[in-house]
């Protein structure tokens, strides 16, 4: 889960909630995330060979082939996150999860409950924020050294690359969080995040980071702190590990792929 399944993530971490007193239904949950790991043994991350100026469109169409949404996704270092409010009436501490993509792949990810209570989804959500600039900022820092840096494109030849970074966006969906860090400004309904607040103003203020705005349903993340429908979840998966594009079906690797898959479900 930690290492190359992002697709567990949720999973096991609403298991983790049994650890200290496991019932009927914490195995019953074990069995059926067992019966996932039988019918997608191999979910692997692929990373594609794509220049850093360039973008990937996802686009989201409903059931009936309607167009819903559009998101373009840059292939530079970007952060996703979102939240689930108070979800569990036991405690009510929010769940949040990232994810951090290059070339539009999953490079890191995490969902972890938020150590205090957030008395707002804004609250909660300028919370997951800091957070996933704080990890932006140490992969940025780890790509740098080791000589691998994302440039410019040039506004008037595309093909060419200006001499400076480009800043890695942070998709944000809740409009409060977005307003509050555009204005610098925290609210009378939020406490004690002035100080992450201001940490954050200086990235931006250094184009280390930038918010980008997001719809719900072209959030990434979502699969990582909500339970979503199988197909979602699929498509989720598959384009946060790459493989909407790859194998190929004329490939060798996507009839190992598909072999394996077809022998596993008949098993």
């Amino acid at each position: 889960m930690k290492a190359s399944r992002p697709d567990l993530s949720n999973a096991i971490n609403r298991l983790g909630v049994f650890q200290a007193a496991p019932n009927r239904l914490a195995f019953e949950s074990i069995y059926r995330v067992i019966q996932y790991l039988r019918t997608h043994p191999h979910v692997s991350l692929v990373y594609p060979r794509l220049p850093f100026t360039s973008s990937t469109t996802l686009q989201v169409h409903s059931s009936s082939g309607k167009f819903v949404d559009s998101l373009r996704i840059p292939h530079c270092l970007c952060g996703h996150m979102d939240i689930s409010f108070a979800p569990f009436k036991g405690f009510r501490h929010s769940v949040g999860g990232q994810v951090e993509t290059l070339n539009r792949v999953a490079v890191d990810w995490r969902t972890m409950k938020q150590s205090s209570c957030a008395t707002s989804a804004t609250d909660a959500e300028t919370r997951q924020y800091y957070d996933a600039a704080k990890q932006t900022l140490r992969i940025r820092n780890f790509l740098r050294q080791i000589g691998l840096t994302m440039p410019k494109a040039s506004p008037v030849l595309p093909s060419f690359a200006l001499n400076y970074e480009l800043p890695s966006p942070i998709f944000e969906d809740n409009k409060g969080t977005r307003d509050m860090l555009a204005a610098g400004n925290v609210t009378s309904n939020l406490k004690h995040v002035d100080i992450p607040l201001m940490y954050l103003h200086s990235l931006h203020e250094s184009s280390t980071i930038t918010t980008s705005r997001v719809g719900t349903s072209t959030m990434v993340a979502n699969f990582l702190t909500k339970q979503e429908t199988d197909p979602q979840h699929m498509k989720s998966t598959k384009w946060i590990t790459g493989r909407q594009y790859y194998p190929p079906r004329n490939s060798d690797h996507y009839k190992l792929l598909a072999k394996s898959h077809q022998h596993t479900i008949i098993r």
